[in-house]
């Protein structure tokens, strides 16, 4: 829901700019933390814009491949599509695979 501003969230006044907002008794500001290369194994960065969401997946090549992290990606995607569909959906009842998915994962213990 937009207010009377235009904004629709706290998030949406602090990324357009604004350097404190207060709401829900609480004070806000965009902090800059460096990006620093290999800080992390795997790192998930969402921006939204006005046209959707961009998405970047950074991962360490030593620890996953890529089929792994498609992977990743992939039941990510499901549990959105499960969020928006489906909004009252427990995340721990939302199916985070297909069934070529699960038969897959099935048949790794049946060895």
């Amino acid at each position: 829901m937009v207010n009377a501003n235009g904004y629709d969230s706290t998030l949406d006044r602090l990324a357009d700019g604004e350097s404190n907002v207060d709401d829900v008794g609480l004070r806000m500001a965009p902090l800059d933390v460096p990006r620093l290369e290999g800080q992390c194994d795997l790192n998930v960065e969402i921006t939204r814009s006005a046209t959707g969401m961009t998405m970047v997946f950074r991962y360490d090549t030593d620890l996953f491949d890529e089929a792994t992290v498609a992977r990743l990606v992939a039941t990510y995607l499901r549990l959105l599509e499960v969020a928006v569909a489906e909004p009252s959906t427990k995340v721990g009842r939302a199916p985070l695979m297909d069934d070529a998915e699960r038969a897959r994962v099935l048949a790794l213990g049946a060895s």
